[in-house]
């Protein structure tokens, strides 16, 4: 690749602008990235122009632990990586990889693969988000140099690794499709009918609803625009699905405490899980469900919600219809296409009751429809239908 090619290619994708010119002023320093449109934030630590550390991104915990297990590194220290240590500035991440390599627990080689694998990551979701009309904004700010920084990635280089990458996913046709998407099978039939036998074993046991493109690349050790090759006639013959699969954050999920009941036969209690963005309405279902002997949680982001469903494997599910950016009804049907969800119930919450809702609803996929509104004995009738001690 050229130096021409690269520069023209800054013109229009911010990344590559900004770290050329982190390169060429020899910046010290983070520099942060904001989404307007995601509300994301990126990091990136820089030393004389050179990239010394990245972090940032929705996928971060999934990133994360997607490259320790390579490392036989342990999780201890799986925090937010943006999340400064008590005893220095560093990042707790970094700070937890130079503590493993100060021990000899890992080796440099293995420290720089995991730095330049993060790194160049995050650098082609920011050029993705940018292809896709997704308005970045970048700052510097001074920040003392991480200390023992064995690896300095080249920044030019970076964007010139960057640049092929993402050129070769154009190619193959994923300009719009994220390496972060979770591949789903909708049509079980059409795609062992398409697909040679062994390897249809092996992928049916794989896209179980918790591995994201790059999560199967790296489990299958194959190269992820030659997985993106194989799968993509799938994807748009609409026998796979490619769908959103948000990072599982303790901040944002709430698990309510509950007093355990006397269970001397050690049964395990029935998992209720209700996604609503009103507080209150967890709180309710939370004291029916806890009257009724089960476990709740409540999750108040609907794009937290399917990773958390596809861990925790609920009894029952309630989901409210009106919240932010994704409605219950477009949660409801993408719960429905992970495989082992197909018959959990599903109880659609709302305010309304008429005739068009409840259609909708049962297209989406609900087992039911109960008002949130005054009376809670149908949810209580609904939590012993479903959730029967056994």
């Amino acid at each position: 690749m050229t130096d021409f090619e690269l520069v023209n290619a800054s013109k229009t994708v911010p990344i590559f602008q900004e770290l050329l010119k982190c390169n060429q002023s020899a910046f010290s320093g983070l520099m942060k990235i904001d989404s307007s449109s995601s509300r994301e934030v990126w990091e990136i630590y820089l030393y004389n122009g050179q990239i010394a550390w990245a972090a940032g991104g929705h996928n971060e915990n999934r990133r994360w632990r997607r490259y320790i297990l390579q490392t036989n590194f342990s999780q201890e220290a799986d925090n937010r990586s943006s999340v400064l240590s008590k005893k220095s500035e560093e990042p707790i991440r970094y700070r937890a990889v130079m503590d493993k390599l100060q021990k000899q627990e890992i080796s440099t080689e293995q420290v720089g693969n995991l730095i330049k694998n993060i790194v160049l990551e995050i650098v082609f979701d920011l050029v993705m988000q940018s292809k896709n009309q997704d308005e970045l904004t970048f700052s510097r700010q001074p920040f003392p140099v991480l200390s023992k920084s064995l690896v300095m990635l080249n920044s030019e280089q970076v964007c010139e690794n960057v640049l092929k990458n993402w050129q070769q996913w154009e190619k193959i046709g994923g300009a719009t499709i994220s390496p972060n998407l979770l591949p789903l099978i909708i049509d079980q039939k059409k795609f062992q009918a398409a697909v040679p036998a062994a390897l249809y074993n092996k992928l049916n046991v794989l896209l179980d609803g918790k591995r994201s493109l790059r999560d199967l690349a790296v489990t299958l050790k194959q190269d992820l625009g030659k997985l993106l090759t194989l799968l993509i006639p799938f994807y748009k013959a609409g026998i796979l699905d490619l769908v959103e699969i948000p990072e599982i954050s303790r901040k944002i999920v709430q698990k309510t405490n509950i007093n355990p009941l006397v269970n001397t036969q050690k049964i395990p209690k029935p998992l209720i899980i209700c996604i609503d963005d009103n507080l209150r309405v967890c709180q309710t279902l939370e004291k029916v469900v806890k009257t009724e002997g089960g476990d709740f949680l409540g999750i108040q982001d609907p794009l937290q919600a399917l990773p958390v469903i596809i861990e925790r494997k609920p009894q029952l599910i309630f989901l409210d219809v009106v919240m932010p950016v994704i409605n219950g009804y477009e949660l409801c049907s993408q719960i429905r296409k992970v495989p082992g969800f197909k018959e959990t119930p599903i109880a659609i919450l709302t305010g309304n009751d008429g005739v068009v809702d409840r259609v909708r609803a049962k297209m989406a996929g609900a087992s039911c429809f109960v008002s949130k509104l005054g009376d809670t004995s149908p949810i209580t009738k609904l939590i012993r239908h479903y959730c029967r001690s056994t």
